[in-house]
C-alpha cells in the first residue's frame, strides 16, 4: 500500500506502520537538512541503514525484519519512526525519529512499544521535553541522546553516563510510587486504604492534585481502552468487581496486561475514596500529561494553532480539544488565569481522548508569545461579533493561529487588539453568538476545507 493510500486509510492514527520505504527514505534525507531529525549519534547511520535495507527490498521484495517503520501526518507525510534492535546492552531498541512538529513527534513516541527500553537520539532541543514527558528516563550527556521506557510500563536503572533528567522533578511526581508493580495472577480486592497505588490515586481526587502531579484521572471504560490503544503513558488502573461483569471488562484487563500496565482490583469502598463521581465508576486510570508553557512550543511552517482565551467551562474546553484534535491542530494554547483546567474531569470526558494526544500549553506571557508568532509569519485570527469581515471573506492559510474567547465576554480586548485579523461567523437573524466549542469547530473546519482543497 502506498503512502498516500495509507494516510487516507489511517487518518489520525498514531501507529500507522508503513511499507512505503521510498517515501520514508526521502523524508529522512530531507529531514536531515532541517532541524527535525533525531539522527543516530555520529552522523547518518540511520539514513545509510535504511537506504541499504530499501535497496535490498527492491531486489528481493522482502523487508528486513530488523526494521519497523511508522509514519505520521495527515495531508502529507510529517514524521517517521524507525525502530531497530539496540546495539548496546542497556537498551532494547534504537529509535530514529524525524518529525516536523511536536504533534507528530508526540504521535510517533506514543507508538513506541511499552515495556521496551529505547535509546533515542535528538538533534533539536525542542524535542527533549516531549521525550521526557512520555518516556521515563534520562538525557545522556555528550550524545544528544535520551534513554527511557514508556511511563507506566516498567522501570530502568539509570545509565552510568546519565545526566539529570530533563523533566521537572517534583516531590509528588507519580513516578515516586511503583505504579508498575504487577497485579496478582488471581485478582483480589484491595481493602487497605494505605495501599501505595490507592494512595497515589487518592492524590488525584482534586483538580489541584491532578494539576500538581500532571496526571489525568480517566473514569470511563471506553476512554480507558482508548488511552491504552493510543499508547498514552497510563500509570495504572484500579477497578471494581463490576467491571468483570461487563462485556468489555475482561478485554480491557487483557489489554492492560498486554501493555504492561498495572491493574488492581479494589472494593467499592476504596473506589469511593479515589473518585468523587457517583455512581461509582467501574475503572479509573491515571495518565501522565505535561502541560508546559507556550515559550517551549515548536511549530512547523505549516502550523495551525488554536488559542483559547479564558474559556471558563471545562466541558466547553473539552469539546474544543476534541475538535482541535480531529482537525489536525498542532497544539492548543490556553490563555488567562481564569481558564478552565484541562485536568477537570468534565474536560477530560468531553475531550474524548484528545487529552494526552494533543500538545497542550498555557501561556504566562501572551504579548511575547503573539510577537513570536507574528515574527514567524503567523496570521492571528480572532473571532468577534463586532468584526466587519465575515469568516468566508478571509482566505485561511497556514501558518495560522485561530483565537476563540470566553463564553460570555469573548476575547479580551488586549488579546483581540494583538490579532492580525478579526472575523465574525455569519448567522441568521435571531442569534448573535455561538457556543465557543461550536465556533471553534466552524473556524477549524473552514481551515480544513481550504487545506484539503489546496492539497488536492
Amino acid at each position: 500500500m502506498g503512502m498516500k493510500d495509507e494516510r487516507c486509510a489511517t487518518l489520525g492514527s498514531m501507529d500507522a506502520e508503513t511499507t512505503d520505504y521510498a517515501a520514508v527514505l526521502a523524508f529522512v534525507r530531507q529531514a536531515e537538512r532541517r532541524d527535525c531529525l533525531l539522527a543516530e549519534p555520529g552522523g547518518s547511520a540511520l539514513d545509510a541503514g535504511l537506504a541499504d535495507a530499501y535497496a535490498e527490498y527492491r531486489r528481493t521484495g522482502r523487508w528486513r525484519r530488523a526494521y519497523r517503520v511508522f509514519a505520521a501526518g495527515w495531508t502529507e507525510l510529517e514524521g517517521v519512526l524507525i525502530l531497530t534492535p539496540a546495539a548496546t546492552a542497556d537498551a532494547d531498541l534504537q529509535a530514529g525519529i524525524a518529525a516536523t512538529n511536536e504533534r507528530v513527534l508526540r504521535e510517533l513516541l506514543l507508538a513506541f512499544p511499552r515495556g521496551q527500553v529505547g535509546h533515542l537520539s535528538y538533534a533539536a532541543a525542542w524535542m527533549l521535553p516531549t521525550l521526557a514527558e512520555l518516556l521515563d528516563g534520562d538525557a545522556l550527556p555528550g550524545q544528544t541522546a535520551y534513554r527511557g521506557i514508556k511511563r507506566g510500563s516498567g522501570r530502568i536503572e539509570p545509565a552510568a553516563t546519565a545526566a539529570p533528567s530533563a523533566r521537572n522533578q517534583r516531590s509528588s511526581d507519580a513516578a515516586a510510587v511503583d505504579w508498575s508493580a504487577r497485579a496478582p495472577a488471581v485478582p483480589r480486592p484491595r481493602r487497605q486504604r494505605r495501599d501505595p497505588a490507592v494512595a497515589s490515586f487518592r492524590e488525584l481526587l482534586t483538580i489541584k492534585g491532578r494539576s500538581e502531579r500532571q496526571c489525568l484521572s480517566i473514569e470511563e471504560p471506553l476512554l480507558v481502552r482508548r488511552a491504552l490503544a493510543d499508547g498514552l503513558p497510563v500509570l495504572g488502573l484500579l477497578y471494581t468487581e463490576e467491571l468483570l461483569t461487563q462485556p468489555e471488562g475482561p478485554a480491557l484487563l487483557e489489554q492492560a496486561e498486554g501493555e504492561h500496565v498495572t491493574h488492581q482490583r479494589v472494593s467499592k469502598g476504596i473506589m469511593g475514596t479515589v473518585t468523587a463521581t457517583r455512581p461509582l465508576p467501574w475503572v479509573v486510570a491515571a495518565v501522565h500529561v505535561d502541560v508546559r508553557d507556550a515559550a517551549q512550543l515548536h511549530c512547523s511552517s505549516r502550523a495551525v494553532l488554536l488559542i483559547a482565551d479564558c474559556v471558563a467551562n471545562p466541558a466547553n474546553l473539552g469539546m474544543i480539544l476534541r475538535t482541535a484534535d480531529a482537525a489536525g491542530v498542532e497544539a492548543v494554547v490556553l490563555l488567562g488565569a481564569d481558564s478552565a483546567s484541562p485536568f477537570h474531569k468534565h474536560c477530560v470526558r468531553a475531550a474524548r481522548g484528545a487529552m494526552g494526544r494533543l500538545p497542550l500549553y498555557t501561556c504566562a506571557d501572551p504579548p511575547g508569545f503573539f510577537h513570536r508568532l507574528k515574527r514567524a509569519g503567523f496570521a492571528l485570527v480572532g473571532t468577534t461579533v463586532e468584526a466587519s469581515a465575515d469568516l468566508y471573506s478571509l482566505t485561511l492559510r497556514p501558518p495560522v493561529a485561530l483565537v476563540v474567547g470566553n463564553e460570555s465576554t469573548g476575547i479580551r480586548p488586549a488579546i483581540l487588539a494583538a490579532c492580525t485579523d478579526r472575523v465574525r461567523i455569519p448567522m441568521a437573524p435571531g442569534q448573535s453568538s455561538l457556543n465557543v466549542g461550536v465556533a471553534a469547530g466552524v473556524l477549524l473546519y473552514e481551515l480544513v476545507r481550504t487545506r484539503l482543497a489546496a492539497d488536492g
